[in-house]
């Protein structure tokens, strides 16, 4: 497994967007403070496994549709990875 760390605001705004996780791929998005973090598919052709983490607990965790899916949870880290449907 692979973990993609994005910490600057550009790449965490940008997140997948152009690019896709390839198998066994994780894109890490680590923030300094606990916030409502929302994740949204436009400009992802494929779905995403998005994993909301607040300290070391799983506090959500959401496949997002290609385009149209989006979701939000309090957290200080999310994963994107590819989804397993």
């Amino acid at each position: 497994m692979t973990d993609h760390i994005l910490k600057g605001w550009l790449s965490k705004s940008r997140g997948v967007i152009g690019r896709y996780p390839d198998a066994g791929d994780r894109y890490v998005f680590p923030f300094d403070m606990p916030k409502q973090r929302g994740v949204h598919m436009i400009g992802v052709n494929k779905p995403l496994q998005v994993s909301w983490y607040l300290g070391d607990e799983l506090v959500k965790r959401k496949v997002l549709r290609p385009w149209i899916g989006h979701g939000a949870a309090v957290a200080d880290m999310v994963i994107e990875e590819p989804a397993h449907v």
